[in-house]
């Protein structure tokens, strides 16, 4: 019997998930028609012993024959639990938990009748009614929420369990009956783990007329183990999905960032720019750009924007696109960034918003053009006086934060003498400079700019690098960091 049922199962596999190989299937399958053509073979033998031993004066039952008034005898139990345990293992792993929950609880009433089931989890260390299934005239109802029997038996799960122990496993929940209502319907409770690992309770109640024998409550307890497993493969098929499908996002996520940051700055005659960019493995929204403009120009803008990962990624194709479309039309950075905010709020990008600093440079001209909107205030490296400036700027509000009564942004000049610097930053620079070490302050920041001899500025921005994170070089950081410095020749 058990070689043909392992028979079958391997064959049902193959054919539904096609997970087993030719050769086994074929095996399995050899073994399932010698199982069957035995069994045929064995079945007349059988049937006349079991007629010659049962005594015809007192109309007892020989050997083999169960008493059990359910007709649930050894080799039915038998049966039946390998009929339940191979149903739930077919089951469709796609389907949502209340549909399997549903589909087994309907498979076990027409294995053992005359039975009504509930199932309950726990959510928030309260027992939730999930499904159920009530036997009446060899039909198969299904329970529905808020039915008055499910509420009547997620009180009697309250009375009988410690839902917060049962969710720390810390106790052991065995079976419990109790009575429901005012009839003679009794109740049985049954706890649904894996491995101490609880994912429910099944509740069985069965009418005045049919009586739960040991072999029915053997088959009840199978049946619960069969939904414990089902029920882990469920978790460990959407967790493994969801896994999968934010590995799937990050991995595009990254691919849209590499595409969309430059990895270096452009050339412009009279400046030294350089760039250092780090970023977290859900890519917490930094980005950069240089912006070619008319007159031998270059805007070079860096900010954050909302969200992580990829839905980061979207916002900021969106932005890289619309920064694009207006660059050649605007002459300042104030221009980019009020038309930019327009197009922002007209589109109506919800919750979307970013952070920018804006700031213009001209080939062979050492004056800056600044515009900010809710960024960080840039430093200003004074290499001759040998002092780092802290500007006075109007810091501006975030792009699509606000669709009314925002001030214009407004163009901010800045004289550079040759040698002098200017640093921009994101704010994963000083929110969080490295794991396990707290947020530095804008002075902070400017005491290290300050301390650094006068270098290029690649070797300058690394060494600034290692003050902000000492020990941390090689550690991936928890928010993305964005550092460049342009400095005037």
């Amino acid at each position: 019997m058990a070689v043909f049922l392992v028979s079958l199962l391997v064959v049902l596999r193959s054919i539904i998930y096609h997970d087993i190989s030719d050769t086994s299937a074929i095996i399995a399958l050899f073994l399932l028609l010698t199982s069957f053509a035995t069994g045929l073979g064995c079945l007349p033998g059988s049937t006349y012993h079991a007629g010659t031993e049962k005594h015809e004066s007192t109309g007892e039952a020989g050997p083999g024959i169960s008493h059990d008034p359910s007709g649930l005898s050894e080799l039915h139990l038998q049966n039946s639990s390998a009929s339940i345990q191979h149903f739930l293992h077919l089951i469709n792993p796609e389907q949502g938990l209340k549909k399997k929950i549903a589909g087994a609880l309907s498979f076990i009433a027409e294995i053992i009748r005359n039975q009504t089931f509930l199932y309950f989890v726990l959510n928030d260390n309260q027992p939730e009614f999930i499904a159920g299934t009530r036997f009446g005239g060899d039909i198969i109802r299904q329970i529905l929420p808020g039915d008055s029997l499910a509420e009547e038996i997620r009180e009697k799960i309250i009375g009988f369990t410690d839902a917060k122990s049962l969710r720390r496993n810390s106790i052991h929940i065995g079976l419990h009956t109790f009575p429901v209502g005012a009839s003679d319907e009794r109740g049985l409770l049954i706890p649904v783990s894996f491995f101490n690992q609880s994912h429910g309770m099944l509740a069985v109640i069965s009418d005045h007329n049919s009586q739960q024998t040991a072999e029915t409550r053997q088959l009840l307890l199978e049946s619960a183990r069969g939904l414990a497993i089902m029920l882990e493969n469920h978790e460990l098929f959407y967790g493994n999905g969801q896994l999968k499908q934010q590995q799937a996002e990050f991995q595009l996520a990254e691919s849209l960032f590499t595409d969309f940051l430059p990895d270096s700055p452009p050339a412009i005659r009279g400046w030294e720019v350089a760039q250092l960019a780090r970023y977290s493995p859900e890519h917490s929204g930094d980005f950069h750009l240089y912006l070619n403009m008319p007159g031998n120009r270059m805007m070079i803008v860096i900010g954050k924007c909302s969200g992580h990962g990829l839905k980061a990624a979207m916002f900021l194709c969106k932005l890289q696109t619309m920064l694009g479309c207006l660059a050649e039309s605007c002459n300042s950075p104030a221009d980019l960034l009020n038309r930019l905010s327009y197009v922002m709020t007209s589109d109506q990008m919800h919750d979307l918003f970013a952070t920018a600093a804006a700031v213009l440079i001209r080939a062979g001209d050492r004056s800056v053009s600044i515009a900010l909107a809710g960024h960080a205030v840039p430093l200003i490296n004074r290499s001759r006086s040998g002092y780092v400036e802290i500007p006075q700027l109007d810091p501006g509000v975030p792009l699509g934060l606000f669709n009314k009564g925002v001030e214009p942004y407004k163009n901010q000049n800045i004289q550079l003498l040759p040698g002098d610097g200017i640093l921009l930053y994101t704010e994963g620079v000083t929110e969080f400079p490295a794991e396990g070490r707290e947020r530095i302050s804008l002075e902070e920041l400017r005491q290290m700019l300050d301390k650094l001899p006068e270098q290029s500025s690649a070797v300058m921005l690394d060494s600034l690098a290692r003050q902000l994170k000492p020990g941390n070089q090689g550690q991936t950081p928890v928010e993305d960091h964005t550092l460049i410095y342009a400095k005037s020749e």
